[in-house]
């Protein structure tokens, strides 16, 4: 039986009065468990770390982190690490045995203020250069105008939500070269990696997949078009499950065919829903995994979020299936 392995490093850093940087940094490499919660449609991904009863501080006599400390967790087997997680920590329990629930790089830009501003014709490469300024590495595909924009929320991590929320710019963290990376797209998050091929029978533990035929899903697709001036155009088609799309600068006609074309991105046959496996492969959101089931041919999906379980009960991936990959 392979042995669990994990290390997590808690760093706290500070300036003192008279300028100088200081760090202080704690290893813990048993745990009674680690949960990890991660998905493309949520800004935050969520790591809740479950302290084995009789962790010791190096020297301290009670636990010293505290909310704000810099949080790395590694997972692996016969100490064979990988890094999974990168954030802050949010909150120290009091109960036995202690929890630390952190939070990805998003709850650094949630004490990042934002930068007041007004656009005439707002391009997001712009907007979020001037509004992150270094605090955190990001990456936006593609290139997108919203048009007339002003700057409301007060802090970065408010102007996100906005994006998401109102423009259909959405933005998450990943793990990437080991550091943590800010992910933004408009249309659909970018493919990474090919994580690993997975079999009903061989590496997955259970499955909740179910098969899919285009010729039953039922949608309508709204989509809208923001226009350089930041009035906006909609056109919605089909019925059944709704699904909004943003687009910028469209015409009407455009438009149109944008939707037509969503709708036909959205039926495809395939399997849909999740399936649990062991811990390696590593499997990240956005990552693309093969999938066979004993009654459905194999495929590529795109992952659309993966939650991790670490502890008694092994090292265990959820991995949710997101749209299909066309083969070419």
């Amino acid at each position: 039986m392979r042995r669990l392995s994990c290390r997590i490093e808690i760093e706290r850093k500070w300036t003192t009065e008279e300028g100088a940087n200081l760090s202080r940094r704690w290893t813990v490499e048993r745990v009674a468990g680690v949960k990890i919660t991660g998905d493309t449609s949520s800004l935050q991904d969520t790591c809740v770390v479950s302290l084995a009863r009789n962790t010791k501080w190096e020297g301290e006599p009670r636990i010293p982190v505290r909310r704000g400390d810099e949080v790395k967790v590694w997972l692996g087997y016969d100490g064979k690490l990988k890094l999974r997680f990168i954030g802050q920590v949010q909150e120290v329990s009091a109960k036995t045995p202690t929890t630390l629930t952190c939070i990805d790089g998003m709850m650094k830009l949630q004490h990042t203020p934002s930068t007041k501003s007004s656009y005439r014709s707002c391009d997001v490469r712009k907007l979020l250069g001037e509004q992150i300024h270094g605090v955190v590495e990001w990456e936006l595909s593609g290139e997108v105008n919203i048009g007339q924009y002003r700057v409301t929320a007060t802090t970065v991590a408010g102007v996100l939500r906005d994006l998401k929320e109102n423009y259909g710019v959405t933005s998450a963290f990943v793990v990437e070269n080991e550091k943590a990376l800010l992910k933004v797209w408009t249309v659909r998050p970018g493919m990474r990696k090919m994580a690993g091929k997975f079999e009903d029978g061989l590496n997955m533990i259970e499955n909740q997949l179910t098969y899919r035929r285009a010729a039953d899903i039922q949608v309508k697709v709204k989509g809208v078009s923001i226009q350089a001036d930041g009035s906006r155009i909609s056109y919605e088609e089909g019925e059944g499950e709704q699904r909004e799309i943003y687009r910028y600068g469209l015409s009407m006609a455009e438009l149109k065919a944008a939707v037509k074309d969503e709708i036909e991105r959205l039926k495809w046959d395939g399997l849909s829903g999740s399936f649990t496996t062991f811990g390696e492969p590593q499997v990240e959101k956005t990552d693309v995994v093969e999938v066979k089931t004993e009654s459905v041919e194999r495929g590529r999906y795109q992952v659309k979020g993966v939650n991790v379980n670490f502890g008694t009960g092994g090292y265990r991936q959820t991995v949710e299936l997101g749209r299909r990959i066309t083969e070419n």
